[in-house]
């Protein structure tokens, strides 16, 4: 492999570890709650990620769940209307359920 080539291979090979890295996927939820009480609550695989404060997720955010709780609510939002939220780079968007 001549000298030329090896430098294109190695701008080249720069070039794509930079495109990776900065399209790295990464999403933050943050809630606001303008009810004036509840705590917002946010599921993730199963498990409470946040009680109001920010999440961040590294990679995409699948079937999420995120509902404020007023005491009523059971857990995953039975009792109370929630929002499915799935966060991925090439498609998002989120989904209001409602549970009786």
């Amino acid at each position: 492999m001549s000298q030329t080539a090896r430098a294109i291979s190695l701008v080249l090979l720069s070039a794509f570890t930079a495109f990776s890295s900065a399209n790295a996927e990464s999403h933050t939820v943050t809630f606001t709650n303008n009810c004036g009480s509840g705590t917002p609550i946010m599921i993730h695989h199963g498990s409470i990620v946040s009680y109001g404060g920010p999440y961040t997720v590294q990679g995409p955010l699948t079937a999420a769940i995120a509902y404020l709780q007023t005491g009523n609510c059971l857990f995953d939002g039975p009792n109370c209307a929630t929002v499915e939220l799935t966060l991925v780079n090439t498609a998002s968007g989120p989904q209001a359920l409602t549970f009786p």
